[in-house]
């Protein structure tokens, strides 16, 4: 019981961590400019640099999504676990994260988690997402792999779609308390500010 508790609160974590970018959620609430975006300057796959806002894209039009999020968790019960985090996400900037996750053991001793997220930009728009995922053990605890897949929200998000993949790792604090972090890297399709 010990054992599977142990190994249940790392998966919480690195899920809680990686959840993110399917959604998140993994999007940060800063909301520069007013068009919620972070000032990072990202890149796309051939160097070039990538323009972090939507003003140009179509309402139909699918955007590169990622970001990283860091993430602290308790378990709730003995194989649920509640994740809150800090992101800094494409198209939200800095954002909060609030997700509910359930996890499984496997019989080769690896956890499936699936979990419910939240990601809230600086002025309010929320980003949902359900993230499919498990977690197999490291020397420092959990290594996380999954994706995030996109299913609406609130504001310029309520109609947002897409997926991304998720990976993390989690380490634990206590024996019902951890952390982690992790990285979403996929793509996103939602309201533009133009056809809102």
């Amino acid at each position: 019981m010990h054992a599977y508790r142990s190994f249940g609160r790392h998966i919480v974590v690195g899920l809680v961590v990686v959840m993110t970018a399917t959604m998140g959620s993994s999007i940060r609430a800063a909301a520069d400019s007013g068009h919620g975006e972070s000032g990072v300057d990202h890149r796309d796959g051939h160097g070039d640099r990538e323009r972090n806002d939507d003003r140009d894209h179509d309402h139909s039009k699918s955007r590169r999504a990622g970001g990283t999020c860091t993430t602290t968790f308790r378990f709730t019960g003995p194989t649920t676990i509640h994740i809150d985090g800090r992101c800094d996400l494409l198209h939200l900037g800095a954002t909060t994260l609030s997700a509910e996750q359930t996890v499984t053991q496997l019989p080769d001793g690896s956890l499936s988690a699936i979990n419910d997220s939240i990601y809230t930009a600086a002025n309010g728009d929320r980003l949902l997402s359900h993230f499919v995922g498990g977690a197999t053990p490291s020397p420092t605890g959990l290594v996380l792999t999954g994706t995030e897949t996109y299913v609406g929200g609130t504001g310029r998000f309520d109609d947002a779609s897409g997926r991304s993949s998720l990976n993390g790792t989690v380490s634990f604090t206590s024996a019902s308390e951890g952390i982690g972090e992790y990285t979403l890297a996929g793509r996103i399709s939602f309201r533009s500010r133009s056809s809102q």
